[in-house]
């Protein structure tokens, strides 16, 4: 395993650099990784965000369910 490998967070998808955006961004401006490489908007992003928590909070209410019946 490379390096690469063992650091966590978002990365580019065209040269792997590590990602990082200011909290306070406008939903129309361009997230770019710090190459210039086109990541999404910053409206994309928050609804992926959001999207990914939402299944998440899915995914625990479905587990304590099955518990709770089981």
């Amino acid at each position: 395993m490379n390096s690469t490998t063992l650091r966590s967070g978002p990365r580019c998808p065209e040269c792997n650099i590590t990602l990082s955006w200011p909290g306070r961004t406008p939903d129309h401006h361009e997230l770019r990784c710090p190459n210039g490489h086109y990541i999404c908007t910053m409206q994309e992003f928050r609804q992926a965000a959001f999207d990914l928590a939402m299944a998440e909070e899915f995914q625990l209410h479905q587990a304590r369910m099955t518990r709770k019946a089981g």
